[in-house]
């Protein structure tokens, strides 16, 4: 994720190892509310996949970026200033 901290944009890069539906999501850090959702994309394999979430209308704080799929879960804290 970058850039972190941010002024209004996150830039979210990945690749997976197979094929899989993802779903994204921006949490408030503070209380686990979903804010903001990508859901149900197809990424494929071996493919750089790439995200971009305008987040200026959130206030200045910390969230988490959860990404989700059928074999993959991981996070990132990520902080707009």
């Amino acid at each position: 994720v970058y850039p972190n901290p941010s002024y209004g944009e996150y830039t979210l890069n990945f690749e997976l190892e197979k094929d899989d539906v993802i779903a994204i999501e921006v949490l408030e850090l503070s209380t686990g509310k979903v804010l903001h959702t990508v859901s149900n994309k197809m990424c494929l394999a071996k493919q750089t996949q790439q995200f971009v979430f305008n987040i200026s209308k959130l206030s200045a704080g910390t969230y988490f970026l959860r990404l989700k799929g059928k074999d993959i879960e991981t996070g990132k804290v990520i902080v707009q200033q």
